[in-house]
């Protein structure tokens, strides 16, 4: 699956953690708090957000599970790791580098899962809307394209909170 050239705009038009560690405004739809660097490390070390992430992805794919695009996921999804991300790492190995110096590893395998939703989840968008879509993912690119990196949760879920760093 070739990625459309407008997520592919957006993707590359983001100033890539540019802002973490500092505080800034930020349009979302969920409550959202700034964390320090050790607690960044804290959250992503914990298995509360990689659960939330996952009962998201599974709203994501039951969302169009019914439409043609979910017969190709498996593959378009291989096909983004395997041709897309390397191009993805590249953009952002050096500012992770700098950003993340003793944890680059736990950034940069959570940025991987998470652009990968996010780009399956414009993917969909652009061909299969529907009024009960999930905006989880929607709010995560948001916050990257606000140069910071959503790393956690706090409190249920949807009424908690967000963590950025």
């Amino acid at each position: 699956m070739r990625i459309d050239n407008e997520i592919l705009s957006i993707i590359n038009e983001i100033p890539w953690f540019e802002k973490c560690g500092n505080r800034t405004e930020i349009s979302l739809n969920y409550k959202y708090k700034f964390v320090t660097e050790k607690e960044m490390i804290k959250s992503l070390s914990g298995i509360k957000w990689e659960n939330l992430e996952i009962d998201e992805f599974n709203k994501l794919y039951d969302w169009f599970r019914t439409s043609s695009i979910c017969m190709d996921w498996n593959r378009s999804v291989d096909e983004i790791k395997k041709e897309e991300m390397p191009k993805f790492d590249l953009l952002v190995k050096d500012k992770i580098k700098k950003v993340f110096v003793n944890e680059q590893k736990l950034v940069l395998d959570s940025f991987h899962y998470e652009l990968l939703m996010i780009i399956m989840k414009l993917t969909i968008s652009n061909r299969f809307s529907s009024d009960d879509e999930p905006h989880f993912y929607n709010e995560l690119l948001e916050i990257y394209k606000a140069g910071h990196f959503p790393c956690g949760w706090r409190g249920p879920f949807p009424e908690g909170t967000i963590l950025i760093y």
